[in-house]
């Protein structure tokens, strides 16, 4: 996994060292400054690794999540030493989507953002969209409401509550993300290198009847999604990550099966969920 500048950046001007012990994790040497002040649009035609990245942290609405969480009380509960490469809850949903779902064969994107009209001193609420082909044709939607003082989210589709999954800290560490979607049982359970306090050397994942073993190679983590007597064969590489003082931006491909995407996270201090998200999946 690769530290990179952003296209269009000096790359002297741009990189810098950090030393935050709120925001530790893979490569905790490295950094790259984040900020700019255009107006960006979605790319439509093909997945360039920044331009994503520029179209949420050059928009005022980045600036404004992230003061927003530096004002939010109970911000130091989420201060513990990160692994960007964990499975996170968004793309555990999106993975049960795809798991659950007969699609068709061409282009899907989705799209995880927060709700600005919706902050609270309480909590926060995400909106994860899933469309199909550049058309924007919606599929489905899953509203994800973050409460930062039970470390908690909430799960609503259509209007209705279908979930709540909780964060479980120990030792200033993610131990299991673990709650019910739709019924059925949600664990996310990162097991971490007992040599170093900021690495993972494998994860759980279990959905109802699917469960997974991942284990890491270097920036691969590879294994199956066990569905009774089928097996989905799962394979994740972490490409980039960038990290500013207060920023994070992890760049990762997939494959299930047959099914290929590039996935872009944007993190946050004083939060444990990702802020922003896009998934590019060709079926």
């Amino acid at each position: 996994m690769s530290i990179s500048p952003l296209n269009g950046l000096n790359t002297n001007e741009a990189i810098r060292s950090i030393s935050d012990p709120e925001i530790q994790g893979e490569d905790p040497d490295s950094s790259q400054e984040m900020w700019g002040q255009k107006e960006l649009e979605l790319p439509e035609d093909s997945y360039d690794s920044y331009s994503v990245i520029r179209y949420w942290l050059e928009r005022k609405k980045c600036n404004k999540v992230t003061r927003y969480l530096e004002n939010q009380a109970y911000r130091g509960k989420a201060s513990i030493f990160r692994s960007f490469k964990h499975i996170t809850l968004p793309e555990a949903l999106m993975f049960i989507y795809v798991l659950t779902h007969s699609l068709e064969k061409g282009r899907y994107r989705a799209l995880l953002r927060a709700d600005m009209n919706s902050m609270t001193s309480q909590s926060m609420v995400f909106h994860l969209k899933i469309y199909k082909g550049l058309s924007k044709k919606l599929l489905h939607t899953i509203t994800l409401t973050y409460h930062f003082r039970s470390l908690t989210v909430t799960l609503n589709e259509e209007n209705k509550k279908v979930g709540r999954v909780r964060y479980v800290i120990r030792g200033k560490k993610c131990e299991e993300i673990e709650g019910v979607y739709k019924g059925k049982s949600l664990t996310l359970d990162p097991v971490w290198s007992p040599n170093r306090k900021d690495r993972l050397k494998q994860e759980y994942f279990r959905y109802g009847k699917f469960n997974a073993n991942l284990i890491y190679n270097d920036n691969i983590k590879h294994g199956s999604i066990d569905e009774k007597a089928k097996h989905h064969h799962l394979k994740v590489r972490h490409k980039d990550l960038i990290k500013s003082h207060s920023k994070a931006v992890i760049t990762k491909s997939l494959k299930i099966d047959d099914i290929r995407a590039n996935v872009q996270l944007v993190f946050e201090k004083g939060i444990l969920i990702p802020v922003f998200g896009v998934w590019k999946m060709h079926v």
